[in-house]
């Protein structure tokens, strides 16, 4: 999964992330990677400084990639996430 969301990174930089994966099949992937737990494409989703690429996780439901609380042992209720935030870069 994060093999995908380096791709879209590099596809972003200098431009905005793409409004959804679809748009870099085929130049940038072959296809969408199926998530490994319901066999349906990865999701993603925009955000305002960068963009999320998640997968249902264990408990098969679509969480909107709602990220599971550090030390928090209860995966249900979250997604499996990796997010990419960009910040613009400030003038000294």
């Amino acid at each position: 999964m994060s093999g995908v969301s380096v791709r879209v990174a590099h596809s972003a930089v200098g431009s905005k992330s793409p409004q959804s994966l679809s748009e870099l099949v085929p130049d940038t992937l072959p296809a969408i990677p199926a998530d490994p737990f319901d066999e349906q494409p990865l999701r993603y989703r925009r955000l305002p400084q960068g963009f999320t690429v998640y997968s249902v996780g264990p408990d098969f439901t679509d969480n909107g990639g709602l990220r599971q609380p550090a030390g928090t042992e209860k995966t249900d209720g979250y997604d499996v996430v990796f997010a990419v935030e960009r910040f613009p870069v400030v003038a000294p």
